[in-house]
Protein backbone atom coordinates (compact mmCIF):
# COMPACT_ATOMS: atom_id res chain seq x y z
CA UNK A 1 0.00 0.00 0.00
CA UNK A 2 3.16 2.14 0.32
CA UNK A 3 5.00 1.47 -2.94
CA UNK A 4 8.10 3.64 -1.82
CA UNK A 5 8.29 2.05 1.02
CA UNK A 6 7.36 -1.32 -0.21
CA UNK A 7 5.00 -1.93 2.20
CA UNK A 8 2.08 -4.44 1.20
CA UNK A 9 -2.00 -3.88 2.67
CA UNK A 10 -3.30 -5.21 5.84
CA UNK A 11 -6.23 -5.21 7.68
CA UNK A 12 -5.57 -3.04 9.81
CA UNK A 13 -4.68 0.43 7.45
CA UNK A 14 -7.20 3.43 7.55
CA UNK A 15 -8.59 5.13 4.65
CA UNK A 16 -9.60 8.48 4.20
CA UNK A 17 -12.90 8.63 3.41
CA UNK A 18 -12.83 12.27 2.19
CA UNK A 19 -16.51 13.46 1.34
CA UNK A 20 -18.22 9.93 2.67
CA UNK A 21 -17.94 12.18 5.50
CA UNK A 22 -20.53 14.24 4.37
CA UNK A 23 -23.44 11.75 5.60
CA UNK A 24 -22.07 11.10 8.47
CA UNK A 25 -21.95 14.98 9.37
CA UNK A 26 -25.67 14.60 8.13
CA UNK A 27 -26.68 11.87 10.33
CA UNK A 28 -25.41 14.37 13.47
CA UNK A 29 -27.51 16.77 12.23
CA UNK A 30 -30.85 14.87 12.01
CA UNK A 31 -30.20 13.76 15.22
CA UNK A 32 -30.01 17.43 16.32
CA UNK A 33 -33.12 17.76 14.48
CA UNK A 34 -34.97 14.97 15.68
CA UNK A 35 -34.01 16.26 19.04
CA UNK A 36 -35.52 19.66 18.43
CA UNK A 37 -32.23 21.59 18.37
CA UNK A 38 -32.14 22.39 14.86
CA UNK A 39 -34.46 23.25 11.97
CA UNK A 40 -33.83 22.79 8.31
CA UNK A 41 -35.17 26.68 8.12
CA UNK A 42 -33.26 27.55 10.91
CA UNK A 43 -30.88 31.04 9.54
CA UNK A 44 -27.51 29.64 10.03
CA UNK A 45 -26.78 32.99 11.90
CA UNK A 46 -29.05 31.61 14.50
CA UNK A 47 -26.38 29.70 15.87
CA UNK A 48 -23.35 32.03 14.32
CA UNK A 49 -24.37 35.02 14.29
CA UNK A 50 -21.36 36.44 12.32
CA UNK A 51 -22.79 34.52 9.43
CA UNK A 52 -25.75 36.61 8.55
CA UNK A 53 -24.95 38.63 5.83
CA UNK A 54 -23.13 37.59 2.65
CA UNK A 55 -22.08 38.98 -0.39
CA UNK A 56 -23.25 37.34 -3.72
CA UNK A 57 -20.72 37.21 -6.74
CA UNK A 58 -21.94 38.79 -9.91
CA UNK A 59 -20.77 38.85 -14.09
CA UNK A 60 -18.95 36.35 -16.10
CA UNK A 61 -19.58 32.92 -13.93
CA UNK A 62 -17.05 31.25 -16.13
CA UNK A 63 -14.51 33.61 -15.07
CA UNK A 64 -11.68 32.37 -12.00
CA UNK A 65 -12.87 32.58 -8.91
CA UNK A 66 -9.88 34.73 -7.79
CA UNK A 67 -10.59 37.22 -11.12
CA UNK A 68 -12.19 40.64 -10.45
CA UNK A 69 -15.65 40.94 -10.07
CA UNK A 70 -18.76 42.44 -8.60
CA UNK A 71 -21.09 41.87 -5.80
CA UNK A 72 -24.51 42.43 -4.57
CA UNK A 73 -26.48 41.91 -1.17
CA UNK A 74 -27.09 38.28 -0.47
CA UNK A 75 -31.43 38.44 -0.75
CA UNK A 76 -31.78 35.81 1.92
CA UNK A 77 -29.96 34.62 4.22
CA UNK A 78 -28.27 31.02 4.33
CA UNK A 79 -30.46 28.12 6.14
CA UNK A 80 -28.96 24.71 7.66
CA UNK A 81 -31.50 23.06 4.31
CA UNK A 82 -28.81 25.42 1.56
CA UNK A 83 -26.30 23.99 3.94
CA UNK A 84 -27.58 20.35 3.71
CA UNK A 85 -28.49 20.57 0.40
CA UNK A 86 -25.36 22.46 -1.47
CA UNK A 87 -27.74 25.21 -2.74
CA UNK A 88 -25.78 27.66 -0.25
CA UNK A 89 -23.42 29.46 -2.42
CA UNK A 90 -20.42 28.65 -0.40
CA UNK A 91 -17.31 27.10 -2.03
CA UNK A 92 -13.78 26.89 -1.38
CA UNK A 93 -11.79 26.94 1.48
CA UNK A 94 -12.26 29.46 5.14
CA UNK A 95 -9.99 32.83 3.84
CA UNK A 96 -7.90 35.50 5.46
CA UNK A 97 -7.57 33.98 9.09
CA UNK A 98 -5.10 35.13 11.12
CA UNK A 99 -2.50 32.96 11.79
CA UNK A 100 -2.80 33.34 15.65
CA UNK A 101 -6.63 32.32 15.38
CA UNK A 102 -6.66 28.82 17.39
CA UNK A 103 -7.35 25.80 14.39
CA UNK A 104 -10.87 24.87 15.71
CA UNK A 105 -14.44 24.59 14.23
CA UNK A 106 -15.57 27.60 16.74
CA UNK A 107 -12.88 29.80 16.31
CA UNK A 108 -12.68 29.55 12.47
CA UNK A 109 -16.09 28.99 10.67
CA UNK A 110 -17.28 32.79 11.51
CA UNK A 111 -14.51 33.79 8.89
CA UNK A 112 -16.90 32.19 6.45
CA UNK A 113 -18.28 35.55 6.44
CA UNK A 114 -15.19 36.64 4.60
CA UNK A 115 -16.40 34.21 1.71
CA UNK A 116 -18.42 35.65 -1.53
CA UNK A 117 -21.02 33.07 -2.07
CA UNK A 118 -21.10 31.53 -5.90
CA UNK A 119 -24.91 32.52 -6.17
CA UNK A 120 -27.91 33.37 -4.41
CA UNK A 121 -29.00 31.08 -1.96
CA UNK A 122 -31.30 28.49 -2.67
CA UNK A 123 -31.16 29.26 -6.57
CA UNK A 124 -28.61 26.45 -7.58
CA UNK A 125 -27.04 23.27 -6.48
CA UNK A 126 -23.25 23.78 -6.37
CA UNK A 127 -21.19 20.96 -4.51
CA UNK A 128 -19.49 22.87 -1.30
CA UNK A 129 -16.69 20.30 -0.45
CA UNK A 130 -15.73 21.99 2.96
CA UNK A 131 -17.39 25.24 4.04
CA UNK A 132 -21.12 23.91 3.90
CA UNK A 133 -19.96 20.84 5.56
CA UNK A 134 -17.83 22.79 8.34
CA UNK A 135 -20.43 25.26 8.88
CA UNK A 136 -22.90 22.39 9.47
CA UNK A 137 -20.38 20.45 12.16
CA UNK A 138 -20.09 23.43 14.16
CA UNK A 139 -23.68 24.13 14.10
CA UNK A 140 -23.99 20.50 15.47
CA UNK A 141 -21.26 21.47 18.10
CA UNK A 142 -22.96 24.54 19.07
CA UNK A 143 -26.51 22.66 19.31
CA UNK A 144 -24.81 19.51 21.30
CA UNK A 145 -23.01 21.36 23.44
CA UNK A 146 -20.21 18.69 22.53
CA UNK A 147 -17.27 19.19 20.22
CA UNK A 148 -18.15 17.66 17.22
CA UNK A 149 -15.35 14.80 16.98
CA UNK A 150 -16.13 14.07 20.74
CA UNK A 151 -20.00 13.95 19.10
CA UNK A 152 -19.59 11.81 16.45
CA UNK A 153 -17.35 9.44 18.33
CA UNK A 154 -20.22 8.98 21.34
CA UNK A 155 -22.90 9.38 19.24
CA UNK A 156 -22.40 7.44 15.79
CA UNK A 157 -19.00 5.63 15.60
CA UNK A 158 -19.07 4.24 18.88
CA UNK A 159 -22.98 2.75 18.58
CA UNK A 160 -22.40 1.43 15.69
CA UNK A 161 -18.75 -0.31 16.05
CA UNK A 162 -16.64 2.25 14.26
CA UNK A 163 -13.92 2.35 16.91
CA UNK A 164 -11.08 3.15 14.54
CA UNK A 165 -12.83 5.71 12.58
CA UNK A 166 -12.09 9.37 13.75
CA UNK A 167 -11.33 13.13 12.34
CA UNK A 168 -8.71 13.52 14.45
CA UNK A 169 -6.05 10.71 14.50
CA UNK A 170 -4.00 9.53 17.18
CA UNK A 171 -0.72 9.09 16.58
CA UNK A 172 -0.55 5.52 16.59
CA UNK A 173 -3.36 5.91 13.99
CA UNK A 174 -1.67 8.46 11.37
CA UNK A 175 0.74 5.81 10.87
CA UNK A 176 -1.27 3.05 9.61
CA UNK A 177 -3.27 5.65 6.99
CA UNK A 178 -2.56 4.53 3.73
CA UNK A 179 -1.09 7.07 0.98
CA UNK A 180 -3.08 7.95 -1.90
CA UNK A 181 -1.81 7.15 -5.45
CA UNK A 182 -2.87 8.53 -8.92
CA UNK A 183 -1.88 6.92 -11.63
CA UNK A 184 0.52 8.25 -13.98
CA UNK A 185 0.82 6.73 -17.73
CA UNK A 186 2.13 3.17 -16.32
CA UNK A 187 2.85 4.49 -13.13
CA UNK A 188 1.44 5.07 -10.15
CA UNK A 189 2.45 7.81 -8.72
CA UNK A 190 1.65 9.52 -4.63
CA UNK A 191 -0.87 12.36 -5.37
CA UNK A 192 0.96 16.06 -4.97
CA UNK A 193 -0.46 17.70 -2.18
CA UNK A 194 -1.94 15.20 -0.18
CA UNK A 195 -0.21 15.85 2.96
CA UNK A 196 -0.76 20.06 2.70
CA UNK A 197 -4.81 19.19 1.94
CA UNK A 198 -4.80 17.41 4.98
CA UNK A 199 -3.13 20.15 6.80
CA UNK A 200 -5.81 22.55 5.46
CA UNK A 201 -8.73 20.86 6.81
CA UNK A 202 -10.19 21.65 9.94
CA UNK A 203 -10.01 19.29 12.62
CA UNK A 204 -13.68 19.26 13.38
CA UNK A 205 -13.04 19.52 17.19
CA UNK A 206 -13.77 22.62 19.79
CA UNK A 207 -10.59 22.03 21.98
CA UNK A 208 -6.84 21.17 21.10
CA UNK A 209 -6.21 19.20 18.41
CA UNK A 210 -3.06 16.71 18.07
Amino acid sequence: CDIEAGSRMTHDRLFRIMSSGKPITGVALLQQIEAGKVSLDDRVSRFIPELANFRVRVGDAARPPDDTFGTISANREITARDLATHTSGLNGFLLDIPPTVPFTLAARVPYARNLVLDFQPGTRWAYSAVTGPDILARIVEIASGTPFDRYLHERIFEPVGMRDTAFNLSEEQRVRVVPRYGRQGSAWQRVPGDVELADRLLPRTGGTNP
